[in-house]
């Protein structure tokens, strides 16, 4: 029998700022991207720079399945807390690498490959950072929570973007020296240091000390034996990052270089938009089915994003464009807050680790991480890019959608065998 609890505070109270602090150490760069363009890759035009930085903010991605393969298997055989203990401590080495990084005038070209390395351990540490932190707290409450406690522990990643954003911001006004970027990378060290010291407090989850674990290694394992849970798990994910990177990260910054307008805010209200609803949207969740929940969140968001950026294009006054991100930031915080622990219950305890956090990183890593830079060559290469761009972002979530429904499926087809 597992011990588990109700709400416990302490331990939601970790999980929220652990996620919140990882989360800002992994996300700060993308906000950077003007200011590393100016610095390391002045020799290049300005799209072209535009995309290699996009590029570097994709290298964490794709190597988050690595992450994920070897954390996944550290939390799966020797512990959830030993895991995200070492994770958190691979973040902080890696900030505090871009802190120190020397400059183009000092290292040239060669700079550019140091901050790829950074990026690739960041990736590492992120891919067993997300699904973990959300394991953790899930398997230390009874089911009846779950949703709620996977969904604080979004809306602290979430809490983390938002204050990237609001870092990148400041350090972008033109009274900050061009040295401040770098104090941003040491603010994340620091805040990892943090989350060592919280992580390091916490107790094993109940949930893993009662397993029996099997012998060879667990993502295989899983992965064979719940083949279609699996590819929902990355298209899900898929959905997840998409949304979040094309509209936090690229489409603010194409929108205030397409229109005029000075659009900065628009990440933060969406960040908070997202945080303050994905705990509620959790709650329901626990009293609703999961699967409907997300289900439905999935095909709005699906619906409203292939008509986003028309309505964007047509609009182009700060007040209506402001409207359709808050609508945006809503739907999506249907399935944001509750779509991560639906992933983690898709597969047993004994395989949870492994099989939720490779999946979510290959979704993110292979389609979400990329949506800013595909999206930057997208408009650098043709020029009806509202129809394409609406159709990427779109169809992604549609997959998800369908791919969640053949769960659905399998499990009716189950019932009835």
């Amino acid at each position: 029998m597992t011990n588990k609890t109700n709400l416990s505070k302490p331990v939601i109270v970790s999980c929220f700022l652990a996620g919140c602090l990882e989360i800002y150490d992994f996300t700060i760069f993308g906000f950077l991207v003007p200011i590393l363009n100016k610095n390391y890759l002045s020799f290049m035009d300005e799209g072209s720079a535009t995309i290699v930085t996009y590029a570097l903010f994709a290298v964490g991605f794709i190597f988050r399945p690595l992450g994920s393969i070897i954390f996944g298997y550290i939390g799966d055989k020797y512990g959830r807390k030993t895991a995200l203990v070492i994770s958190v401590s691979l973040m902080g080495t890696a900030s505090l690498g871009m802190f120190m990084l020397p400059s183009y005038e000092l290292m040239g070209v060669s700079a550019c490959y140091l901050i790829a390395f950074i990026r690739i351990i960041q990736g590492i540490s992120v891919g067993g950072e997300y699904s973990g932190a959300i394991i953790y707290a899930v398997e230390h409450f009874n089911k009846k929570n779950s949703g709620l406690v996977g969904s604080i522990v979004v809306a602290g990643c979430l809490s983390g973007v938002l204050l990237a954003t609001l870092i990148g911001n400041l350090i972008k006004l033109p009274i900050m020296p061009d040295y401040s970027w770098r104090f941003a990378f040491l603010l994340g060290f620091g805040l990892s240091l943090v989350g060592f010291f919280i992580r390091k407090k916490l107790k094993e989850t109940p949930e893993f000390l009662s397993i029996n674990k099997e012998k060879g290694v667990p993502l295989l394992n899983g992965l064979k034996e719940f083949k279609t849970e699996a590819i929902s798990a990355v298209l899900l994910a898929a959905t997840n990052g998409v949304n979040l990177y094309y509209v936090v990260v690229f489409l603010p910054g194409y929108l205030q270089k397409t229109t005029g307008l000075d659009l900065w805010f628009l990440p933060i209200i969406t960040t908070v938009t997202l945080a303050i609803l994905s705990p509620f949207f959790g709650w329901v969740s626990d009293r609703v089915s999961r699967i409907k929940v997300v289900l439905f969140g999935v095909a709005a968001v699906a619906n409203f994003s292939f008509i986003m950026l028309f309505l964007v294009g047509h609009y182009q006054n700060v007040n209506s464009i402001c409207v359709i991100f808050v609508i945006h930031a809503v739907l999506y915080s249907i399935q944001a807050g509750t779509m991560n622990t639906l992933v983690v219950e898709l597969f047993p305890a004994k395989y949870r680790f492994s099989c939720s956090a490779f999946c979510y990183s290959i979704g993110m890593g292979a389609l979400g991480g990329t949506s800013p830079m595909i999206a930057a060559y997208i408009v650098s290469k043709y020029n009806n890019i509202t129809l394409i761009l609406s159709s990427y972002i779109a169809g992604i979530a549609f997959l998800g959608f369908f791919a969640l429904y053949a769960v659905v499926l399998k499990r009716k087809r189950a019932q009835k065998s």
